[in-house]
């Protein structure tokens, strides 16, 4: 099991690292873009509008597929091999029995916290 955990956080560091230049590439490269077509009107404020402008092609790039990924959510359904290993616990259900472990956790904290002041 320790080798699957490994393996999985090793997968999600190197395609978060991956994604990040990427983007950085990609960010670098639409304000070369920028700066080609905004050279023919010089201003000190130029650098600014070109970095400005790459940031939102990027977020134009990067949030248009996660857009069209929404649907995706609706036409597909959880399998039935997972769909049993998972119950839904409603949040009430779930939020007693948590106030109820704590309270039980708290009471045998002060039973022993008392029991040690009255022997000492």
């Amino acid at each position: 099991m320790n080798n699957a955990t490994g393996m999985s956080n090793l997968a999600r560091n190197i395609g978060g690292s991956v994604g990040i230049s990427l983007v950085t590439t990609l960010q670098a490269r639409l304000m070369h873009r920028h700066q080609v077509r905004l050279i023919e009107n010089l201003s000190p404020v130029n650098p600014r509008y070109m970095a400005m402008l790459s940031f939102i092609d990027v977020v134009w790039i990067m949030g248009v597929p996660c857009l069209a990924m929404i649907p995706l959510m609706f036409v597909l359904k959880n399998s039935p091999s997972t769909a049993h290993r998972r119950p839904r616990i409603r949040f009430r259900q779930w939020a007693q029995t948590a106030t109820r472990r704590l309270a039980q956790k708290l009471a045998l904290h002060l039973r022993k916290k008392s029991s040690v002041l009255c022997a000492g």
